[in-house]
């Protein structure tokens, strides 16, 4: 059937009881397709770019904030927050001295709970951040997540 390299599409055909033209353009079709792509060493590739134009304009930092990396991954860190009770009862998280009220529980699950600033709806602009912490079936554990 191979010959110098050459495929006898007659032979193979007959061996495998199909149209010789057919099985040449099923052949000629399998060559066309692209060829997959790995991953790895695309991903290998990006992480050295990264590495090498990394410097020190990627932090960014106030008075009010550690700096971070705001190109680097983000890592998820344990911290703790206090549940306390409000005036009306309700439960609110304190963290790093703000006041958190709940907003809701997330779909479907219900395992975890979006919190929002007290302040949100401030005539100033008000304050946007977000708390997301861990609910383990009736009760809250108080760590961002």
């Amino acid at each position: 059937m191979e010959r110098f390299g050459q495929v006898n599409f007659g032979a193979l055909s007959q061996v495998l009881g199909m149209d010789p033209n057919v099985l040449m353009q099923i052949c000629q079709n399998s060559v066309r397709q692209p060829a997959p792509i790995a991953a790895a060493p695309v991903v290998q590739v990006v992480e050295e770019a990264v590495q090498e134009n990394s410097d020190e304009d990627d932090y960014y930092s106030s008075e009010e904030e550690p700096a971070v990396n705001v190109f680097g991954p983000i890592r998820l860190a344990e911290i703790f927050v206090t549940l306390i009770d409000s005036q009306k009862n309700n439960k609110k998280a304190e963290y790093d001295g703000f006041l958190f009220v709940k907003q809701k529980l997330s779909k479907p699950n219900g395992a975890k709970q979006f919190w929002s600033c007290d302040k949100h709806k401030s005539s100033d602009g008000g304050c946007r951040a977000r708390l997301h912490t861990l609910v383990e079936g009736d009760q809250e554990i108080s760590s961002i997540i």
